[in-house]
């Protein structure tokens, strides 16, 4: 099993996984995974698209203030 993939490599395996609708049980063994780990990758990819999205609708928020506030 390979032991170390990039950042970028993980998550297009994320991603990839995601979009298969396959068990992690199934698809982890494609890429020489275990399970847990897709599954720990999972969780972080989760996580950070939440931050982001997060991020996204603060910064949305904070131009529509500004957009208010008289010149």
């Amino acid at each position: 099993m390979r032991s170390n993939y990039s950042r970028e490599e993980r998550q297009k395996i994320v991603e990839e996984y995601i979009q298969s609708g396959k068990s992690q049980t199934v698809f982890a063994p494609e890429y020489g995974i275990k399970p847990n780990t897709l599954s720990a990758w999972v969780t972080k990819y989760k996580s950070a698209q939440a931050c982001q999205e997060a991020r996204e609708i603060n910064t949305e928020q904070f131009e529509m203030l500004l957009i208010g506030i008289p010149s």
